[in-house]
């Protein structure tokens, strides 16, 4: 679910991102500003989430291992 949402939200600000320098107008430059820190925000989120899920999915299957060998002697 967080990763699914932070991966919409970096998709929109990279979209916006390359719309608003296309645009190369003055005028838009703190939307431009904001939506790089925005990119910049949810690439870092996703690879924390993503850390975070491998190293839940690493622990459960070393302690399923684990609990397999205590359950079999």
């Amino acid at each position: 679910m967080y990763l699914r949402n932070n991966f919409l939200i970096s998709c929109h600000s990279y979209y916006t991102f390359t719309f608003l320098r296309t645009l190369k107008s003055y005028k838009f430059l703190p939307l431009y500003r904001c939506n790089v820190y925005l990119l910049y925000i949810s690439v870092i989120l996703n690879l924390i989430i993503l850390r975070n899920n491998f190293l839940i999915s690493y622990h459960s299957y070393y302690t399923s291992t684990f609990l397999g060998t205590l359950r079999s002697y």
